[in-house]
This record gives structure tokens, C-alpha cells and sequence, in this order.
């Protein structure tokens, strides 16, 4: 189930949102070419964004608004074209391994 909902934020953040690239984050070799294991769906889009809300929104703000969160690093708009342009793997290691200030969603989500 655990990964379920991990592929399903997956799906979601490569399809609506991506993290924000404006931050200098090296993502390992061996994780950047990892892809999302099942075919997106329209259920995937809707518990992602669930999800989303939950979790991400706080920070990152509404896609396409520039409302997130004023801080350093800024977390910026995951709809922007510099955030679009992380992979699958950059993305899932992102979010499972957190980076100050983001926090580590590993065992959250």
C-alpha cells in the first residue's frame, strides 16, 4: 500500500508538478534513470493530487501561482518550466529523501 500511494505522488508530481530544479540537489546516478513502474491514470492524478494538498501544498502553493512559501531555498512552483524538468528518479528521490527545508517523506507518505 505504501507504495502505492508513493508511485501514485509520483505519477502525479511528473504529470501536474515537479520539483523545484532552482535549488542546486544532486540526485545519485543510480536513481535518476529509475521510472514510475505502472501507467498513469486518471484515479493516480486524483489521489496524487489529494496527496499533493496534504503534503506539498503548504510549501510549494497552488501550480502556476507563484504563492509558495517565501523561504530560503525557496521551495518555488512546481509548474514552472525549471521544476518540469526533473525525472522520475530525481523526483521520487526528492520526495523520499527531503532536503532542508523540505523534510523527508519517506515514512509520511
Amino acid at each position: 500500500m505504501r507504495s502505492l500511494k508513493y508511485l501514485i505522488l509520483t505519477v502525479f508530481l511528473l504529470t501536474t508538478f515537479r520539483i523545484s530544479a532552482s535549488v542546486t540537489w544532486v540526485v545519485p546516478d543510480d536513481q535518476k534513470g529509475i521510472t514510475a513502474p505502472e501507467k498513469f491514470t486518471p484515479d493516480m492524478q486524483k489521489a496524487g493530487e489529494q496527496v499533493y494538498m496534504k503534503n506539498c501544498q503548504s510549501c510549494h502553493g497552488m501550480p502556476g501561482k507563484d504563492n509558495w512559501v517565501r523561504m530560503t531555498p525557496p521551495p518555488g512552483d512546481l509548474a514552472k518550466d525549471l521544476a518540469q524538468k526533473n525525472t522520475d528518479g530525481d523526483l521520487f528521490y526528492k520526495i523520499t529523501s527531503g532536503k532542508a527545508p523540505m523534510p523527508e517523506f519517506r515514512n509520511i507518505i
